[in-house]
């Protein structure tokens, strides 16, 4: 048998399996949703702490996934009242500060440090 004929089906191969997982990473499992951000997360030991947006807009929430009805901005600060462990911490409860001035939930993932 030549080569080229061995190569193809390991090239159509390794396109099938590249699509599978670009497909899998794009659906995601079932009932879960990875939206936080890329910066620092906040956890269960950041209760009580005053945290600093990173995010250049950071959705202010009155419930988890709700529609924004105000905006931190990045350097605003957000203090931490509860994390959210049930939503795998994809949502973080506590008081905005700056122009909003009120309770809400946010976004994990977008504070420069914690």
């Amino acid at each position: 048998m030549p080569r080229d004929s061995i190569a193809v089906p390991r090239v159509r191969r390794a396109i099938a399996v590249c699509a599978a997982l670009g497909a899998a990473l794009v659906v995601g499992a079932p009932g879960t949703a990875h939206a936080g951000g890329p910066f620092a997360w906040a956890a269960a030991a950041t209760v009580g702490k005053r945290l600093t947006v990173c995010a250049n807009d950071l959705d202010l929430r009155s419930s988890r996934g709700g529609a924004p009805f105000a905006h931190l901005h990045k350097g605003d600060q957000f203090k931490v009242g509860a994390v959210d462990h049930p939503y795998l911490s994809e949502w973080v409860h506590g008081f905005a500060y700056g122009k909003v001035n009120k309770n809400a939930y946010v976004q994990n993932g977008w504070f420069c440090s914690t």
